[in-house]
């Protein structure tokens, strides 16, 4: 259903799709905490935590959206 209201949000996608190709690392969150040298396992963690936090800054700016277009807000709609 998602993809059914992307063409009418109300700003263009600024990384594309989320996949494993565009994921921050190919490494599980389980298996970064158990890379032995300290500073690459904060690096790899890091970019977790970085990926994660833009993810659901992305996914409450959309639920913010569908609430306002459910409303009878046509915000951003393009006609």
């Amino acid at each position: 259903m998602l993809m059914l209201m992307l063409p009418l949000m109300p700003q263009p996608m600024t990384r594309g799709p989320s996949s494993s190709a565009t994921a921050p690392t190919r490494i599980a969150p389980i298996e970064a905490t158990e890379i032995e040298n300290e500073a690459a396992r904060h690096q790899v963690i890091d970019k977790i935590l970085k990926y994660n936090e833009e993810d659901l800054a992305a996914t409450w700016a959309v639920l913010q959206w569908v609430r306002d277009f459910g409303r009878g807000g046509a915000h951003g709609v393009c006609e």
